[in-house]
């Protein structure tokens, strides 16, 4: 017969999973992947899925010819990233951001929000 301390495990990890809620930034609240960690783990099961079934689901099928697909995706993945970039580096220098140590601010100030929706 199990006793109480048989349990104590799973209140230890969900006390700690309740202590990092209490770390969240309030700005990010109601983010799909941000708030909380269902909607990451179901996205996590779905590409183990994809990779375990899609090998033997094509098997037997002639490859995807994806270039045409590929070479405007890089391209746009490319204009993205570089768009990223930019809206952190106005954001940061705006904010006087230092580059190797800063502590979190949570104020919801322009230049912050700049950094924060990208």
């Amino acid at each position: 017969m199990p006793n109480d301390t048989d349990s104590i495990p799973f209140y230890d990890v969900f006390g700690y999973y309740e202590w990092t809620l209490t770390l969240a930034d309030p700005r990010t609240k109601g983010w799909l992947l941000v708030d909380s960690p269902v909607p990451t783990l179901l996205c996590v099961c779905g590409y183990l899925l994809v990779v375990w079934a899609g090998p033997k689901m094509m098997r037997d099928r002639k490859p995807f010819d994806l270039n045409p697909v590929l070479i405007p995706y890089n391209l746009v993945m490319a204009l993205l990233n570089l768009y990223i970039c930019v809206q952190l580096f106005i954001g940061s220098t705006q904010l006087g951001y230092s580059y190797i140590c800063e502590p979190c601010k949570q104020s919801f100030s322009s230049p912050e929000m700049r950094v924060r929706f990208t």
